[in-house]
């Protein structure tokens, strides 16, 4: 399987959230999220969850979450942040693809 594009950068992934612009779509991207949402204890299927910045905030705001990504670095990443939160069940799913040669 060969490496999949936000690996190369998931390790400094989350440093954006800490610039003026990502901070700002951070705020922005939640908003967002909170008005389209139904509420607490909603199943939602979060695709491309990256480093589980936004699954982290969702099951702490009370959902049920299933989160994958095709990044096993950026999987890693969320499952490793993820593995202290207590609550909701949360589902950190690898997902598996072949990209094409």
């Amino acid at each position: 399987m060969k490496e999949a594009l936000f690996d190369q950068v998931a390790a400094h992934y989350d440093s954006w959230y800490d610039t003026e612009l990502g901070s700002v779509s951070d705020q922005v991207e939640r908003h967002l999220a909170q008005s389209m949402f139904k509420t607490p204890g909603t199943k939602v299927l979060e695709i491309g969850c990256g480093t589980g910045q936004y699954t982290n905030w969702l099951v702490q705001e009370g959902y049920e979450v299933t989160a994958v990504d095709i990044s096993a670095e950026m999987m890693a990443l969320a499952q490793k942040k993820l593995a202290s939160l207590e609550g909701n069940v949360i589902k950190l799913r690898p997902e598996k693809h072949n990209h094409p040669d």
